[in-house]
């Protein structure tokens, strides 16, 4: 992921919601092993977990697709193959400041991963708890650690430090991320964003709906796309959940609507996207209390993979230099970059 910002949760969380959220998340093997890295009351996050994809036959499908030709790219960047990672899961909790914004990202392997990561020559190795970190102080202090060898870690100072020093938590996130995740459904790829931060409701949403405006108290809140396995375990079909959720019921889901609307008919009037806004057309919509949802079923998985690259992409992409600035308007975090020579641990 790249760096983004957003407030902390307001209420306490309910456990039946809890179980659920793991259950999308990651295997029950895997929940304290995971949220033991994670800080409590994230509001931002992005997964895709590759092992269900290889389970179900998919990921042969989609190498087969246009995707495949970014794979190789893909695994240049992480510094190991795409067959030993199993899943990728990055959360945030942002504020205006990126440099006080907590960011962990996971990178959890099949096999043993890469002990080092290209670039480390600015980071220098430091105890921090009873763990061996490398730590990077630039505008912020981030750290990278190996905990153990099918697991990297990287994250902010702000959001580890707690961790290292075995303060005890949760690793879970607000309620309200917790409840968009909470349907039942076989989720391979989810991406929350909590866009009543003014960082991203400023630079996200006046990009997606430049000419709305919602009314006062109605605005939305988050808003969550997953990528769902669908069909027939023998004939399994991919399928893409768009969630808006609003700040109440009422009005601002009307306003929501006209405005996805206004949105197609902008992408369906640029050359390069009538495609794109011919297949969003053909989403089913429905509003559930607050939540304003899209739901389009991209078919089988061959076919789909083309356009699951707009959900699946954007998980792996590259880390580039550029300021703190344009780091805090950033709204997505990018994977660990690729593992060179390497370092003692």
């Amino acid at each position: 992921m790249q760096h983004l910002a957003a407030p902390s949760c307001r209420f306490p969380i309910p456990l039946l919601l809890a179980s659920a959220l793991v259950t999308a998340l990651v295997p029950a093997q895997d929940d304290a092993r995971l949220r033991s890295w994670l800080p409590d009351g994230y509001s931002n996050m992005a997964s895709v977990d590759l092992e269900l994809l290889r389970d179900r036959g998919i990921w042969e499908e989609l190498q087969l697709s246009v995707l495949g030709a970014t794979f190789g790219g893909m695994e240049k960047e992480l510094g190991f193959p795409l067959a030993a990672l199993d899943k990728v899961l990055m959360v945030a909790s942002l504020t205006e400041s990126s440099a006080k914004a907590q960011e962990v990202r996971l990178l959890v392997g099949n096999r043993e991963l890469p002990a080092a990561t290209r670039n480390m020559g600015s980071y220098q190795q430091e105890q921090v708890g009873k763990h061996e970190v490398w730590v990077r102080d630039s505008y912020r202090r981030e750290y990278f650690l190996l905990p153990e060898p099918t697991l990297q870690v990287f994250g902010t100072a702000l959001a580890l430090d707690p961790i290292l020093g075995g303060q005890a938590h949760g690793g879970l996130p607000c309620p309200d991320v917790m409840s968009l995740l909470s349907r039942p459904s076989t989720t391979f790829a989810c991406f929350v964003l909590d866009v009543s931060a003014p960082v991203l409701r400023t630079r996200m949403m006046r990009a997606m709906f430049p000419d709305t405006t919602w009314p006062e108290g109605h605005e939305p809140t988050f808003f969550c796309v997953r990528g769902l396995i669908t069909g027939d375990a023998d004939d399994p079909h991919l399928t893409v959940e768009a969630t808006m959720r609003h700040a109440k019921e009422g009005e601002g889901l009307q306003v929501t609507a006209k405005a996805i609307d206004a949105l197609l008919e902008r992408l369906a009037a640029e050359p390069t996207q009538r495609t794109l806004a011919s297949l969003l057309k053909k989403a089913e919509r429905q509003q559930l209390r607050s939540d304003y949802v899209l739901t389009l079923d991209l078919g089988r998985a061959r076919a789909a993979a083309g356009n699951l690259a707009l959900l699946v992409l954007p998980l792996f992409a590259p880390v580039r230099a550029e300021p703190a600035a344009a780091r805090a308007a950033a709204p997505v975090p990018a994977p660990a970059p690729a593992p060179a020579e390497p370092l003692p641990r």
